[in-house]
């Protein structure tokens, strides 16, 4: 019994002291508590997947950056026709934002922002990520039903298959040079970098087909315990089966 409270404990010990550090260090650096700068650019990313089926008011949205956000959005989408947006995210295996935001909005949005030096850029990617997250928050939590169908729904084959993308090249692009900053954090003599070859990565296709067979197999055996204890049965044990580490993967998954 003791074990099993220390092992529901123990991630709670371990990681909420890390995020307390996190939100205080993001508050020394941009004067806004965060437990991460990319809080921010994923809600609203996701957020973009459900924005050409439903109604945004902009007045209702919370703050004067998620109404320029919104704006911008409404000019990005005139850019398509009726099924040209969908065809578009379709297409597009990257962050969508990032992309919209090079597109449209990075200029005008961050006009204001100086994004010279490795610090000022760090500062305000966190600035902008407290901007566009009261836009992305506030469409996801009043459109829940639009944000299942159009972004969980059709993502859940990228969970189960996930794009390798940048890792199935060396060095992200397969250059064979880095960043001054990754330079001076892992101690290279210089900006170049060497491999034995820049296509190796590809062989990772094989993790994408290890997570696949993994998570079928999970999926799989809780369909035999439905099928062998019931449902009742199976939510009356789930507490006593789930432990402290499973209930922090589930949270960072789905939050």
């Amino acid at each position: 019994m003791k074990l099993k409270v220390l092992s529901f404990l123990l991630p709670f010990v371990l990681i909420v002291p890390f995020i307390l550090y996190s939100r205080a260090a993001s508050y020394k650096m941009t004067g806004i508590r965060q437990f991460s700068f990319f809080t921010g650019w994923q809600l609203a990313n996701n957020a973009m997947y459900i924005y050409d089926q439903i109604n945004v008011d902009s007045n209702s949205l919370p703050t004067a950056e998620a109404r320029h956000l919104n704006r911008y959005m409404i000019r990005f989408l005139k850019r398509f026709n009726q099924d040209g947006y969908r065809d578009y995210l379709e297409a597009f295996q990257g962050k969508l934002l990032y992309q919209i935001c090079r597109i449209t909005v990075k200029g005008v949005l961050f006009n204001k922002l100086s994004f010279n030096g490795e610090i000022n850029t760090v500062k305000n990617w966190g600035r902008a990520s407290a901007d566009f997250e009261p836009f992305g928050k506030y469409l996801i939590v009043h459109h829940p039903v639009a944000y299942a169908r159009y972004f969980m729904l059709p993502n859940t084959r990228h969970y189960f298959v996930p794009p390798l993308l940048h890792l199935e090249q060396y060095n992200y692009y397969g250059v064979d040079s880095i960043e001054p900053i990754a330079k001076d954090w892992f101690h290279y003599p210089s900006l170049k970098v060497h491999c034995v070859s820049r296509g190796l990565q590809g062989f990772l296709i094989a993790y994408v087909a290890f997570f696949l067979l993994f998570n079928v197999y999970i999926v799989w055996q809780l369909i035999r315990h439905l099928a062998r204890a019931g449902f009742r049965s199976f939510l009356h044990h789930l507490p006593k089966s789930i432990s402290g580490s499973a209930i922090i993967s589930f949270m960072q998954f789905y939050l």
